[in-house]
């Protein structure tokens, strides 16, 4: 009876340290292709059934893509991984971890690859999901997102403000 418990609690927890260790590494994994590849790895047997792991499938694979050296391999990386994201938010469209996937994604690709479509309605979804969101572990780094890339655009802001203020002083 132990054992059938043990076994029980084993089978059940698995996903969630699957999807806990799944954040830990796609935020490595942007500056570490290690990382990037232990993440695919990790998400491998993710189907439709669990579309977030899907989604941090996907995004692995876009990953790589960064982290590849051939140009071919960089664009076939990315659109299979993006397959799959996308795959993964037809399954579950209202799970806010994968529209913040996707935004992560779409906001950090070149625009040569036309992959920006979603980003202002995935915006407006996750700040309207965001303060009710109850997962401590996502929220923070929704919101970690979030911080970082508003300090960057208004820091962008203050510096294109600055040039301008000292272009019209001329």
């Amino acid at each position: 009876m132990i054992h059938l418990f043990i076994s029980a609690i084993l089978f059940f927890s698995s996903p969630c340290d699957d999807l806990s260790r799944a954040r830990t590494l796609f935020l490595a994994a942007v500056d570490d292709e290690d990382k990037a590849t232990e993440l695919l790895k990790l998400t491998q047997n993710a189907g439709r059934e669990n579309p977030v792991l899907l989604g941090y499938q996907g995004i692995a694979k876009t990953l790589l893509a960064k982290h590849a050296f051939n140009p071919v391999s960089k664009y076939n990386y990315f659109t299979k991984g993006k397959g799959i994201l996308e795959t993964a938010i037809a399954a579950a469209p209202d799970n806010i971890e994968l529209r913040y996937l996707r935004l992560t994604l779409q906001e950090n690709v070149p625009s040569l690859l036309g992959y920006s479509d979603q980003i202002n309605g995935d915006r407006a979804f996750i700040r309207s999901r965001l303060p009710g969101l109850a997962d401590a572990q996502l929220k923070k780094m929704i919101t970690d997102y979030i911080d970082r890339k508003s300090t960057r655009l208004n820091s962008s802001h203050l510096v294109i403000s600055y040039a301008v203020f000292c272009l019209k002083k001329k």
